[in-house]
């Protein structure tokens, strides 16, 4: 089995960033390369178990003054055309592209191409697969490479696709044919504006509320142990529901903060969440009590504070110390954001042995009382892993 929750990890929350470094992922069991990134855009999906062929675009966006930019922009064009209609037609593989450049050096790109498979930015894993001509694809399948080169040649390896064109409009469709869009790729729902979510949510104006959320009932558990696809229905749910006055928005105020960091990292506003981690990170030992301190002492709103508690659990988690378990069980009752408690999860999924008891009671009693759906999910899917063995690489 892959590093799966490693990968689960850094998936959940990857559109509001995150200043420690991004875990590497390897591509298939029984291979020593992986894929590593300093930051995804757009979300990564993995099922459980997970036996997909991975397909890796390699690219750049700026070349060489003696290069072809022209050729090869439309190169690039072209093969994300073609990976993006893989991706709606293709479970069987996870689509991954990697850059070396940064987020801001792609963004012509990403408003010009539209991809809709994960992009890993500032990634040096061209050189761990010996990449040096862009745009390439490599196709992995059960841990071994199995093509490196042209279209031509990797695009043999799969089955041919419909055309990618003449699909009537989401509004055209009936209401046989929005379920089948939702459920078809339950990889399609973790992608923010995706058809999947779009067919959703227009299931939910279109239908009546007792049958749209029986409908959100069943499908539930389509994605998997996914707590992205669980907390989207869920969210979609919560919108139907006539018992519910007080409709919550899908962001909560450490997700909204996150995002404003994401664009703007470099500002000096950000200067005290930058020197809370300068320090923390770089205690020689970190105990129950400082932890818990430490969170306490920034239970406000404001957006530092907010990321602080937010970044607060990995970086718990990336010490690997056992004995700070209890430390995220405490911070995880006082916790008022639904997304900072899912982060917590995410440490307590990483840190708790397979199968703890302690850990899977304190899980169990949650899920009597979480009304959030975002950490609602989150409780489900940590729950699953720890108890099914799955949560360790």
């Amino acid at each position: 089995m892959i590093g799966i929750f490693q990968l689960v990890t850094s998936l959940l929350f990857l559109v509001q960033g995150s200043p420690p470094a991004v875990p590497a992922v390897p591509p298939a069991s029984g291979d020593s390369k992986s894929i590593t990134a300093g930051e995804w855009i757009n979300p990564l999906h993995l099922r459980l178990p997970d036996e997909r062929t991975w397909v890796l675009l390699f690219f750049r966006t700026r070349y060489p003054e003696t290069a072809n930019k022209a050729e090869l922009r439309r190169k690039l064009e072209t093969l994300v055309k073609r990976l993006n209609q893989l991706s709606r037609e293709r479970r069987d593989l996870m689509i991954v592209g990697l850059t070396e450049e940064s987020r801001d050096d792609i963004q012509g790109f990403l408003a010009e191409t539209q991809p809709r498979f994960a992009i890993g930015v500032r990634s040096p894993t061209h050189k761990t697969f010996g990449v040096e001509d862009f745009p390439s694809v490599i196709v992995v399948r059960r841990g071994n490479v199995e093509v490196a080169a042209s279209p031509d040649r990797w695009e043999s390896l799969l089955p041919p696709l419909a055309p990618d064109s003449g699909a009537p409009p989401l509004d055209e469709l009936t209401i046989e044919e929005l379920q089948e869009r939702v459920t078809r790729d339950p990889t399609a729902l973790s992608i923010v504006d995706g058809e999947a979510g779009q067919a959703l949510e227009r299931l939910r104006l279109r239908l009546a509320p007792e049958e749209f959320m029986a409908y959100c009932d069943q499908i539930e558990h389509a994605g998997g142990v996914d707590a992205v696809w669980t907390g989207r229905v869920r969210y979609q749910k919560h919108l139907a529901d006539p018992n519910v006055v007080e409709k919550l928005p899908f962001g909560t105020p450490a997700s909204d903060a996150a995002g404003e960091w994401r664009r703007s990292r470099d500002d000096p506003r950000w200067a005290p969440m930058r020197a809370f981690f300068e320090e923390f990170n770089n205690r020689r030992s970190v105990t129950v009590e400082s932890v818990v301190e430490a969170h306490h002492a920034h239970l406000t709103d404001d957006p530092n504070d907010l990321l602080i508690r937010f970044w607060l659990a990995q970086s718990v988690r990336d010490r690997k110390d056992i004995g700070l378990l209890p430390a995220l069980r405490a911070v995880y009752d006082a916790e008022p954001d639904a997304v900072v408690r899912s982060q917590i999860l995410l440490g307590m999924c990483e840190l708790a042995p397979t199968g703890d008891a302690e850990t899977l009671r304190f899980l169990e009693e949650r899920m009597k009382t979480e009304s959030h759906f975002r950490a609602g999910a989150t409780l489900g899917m940590v729950h699953s892993l720890i108890r099914d063995g799955m949560n360790k690489p």
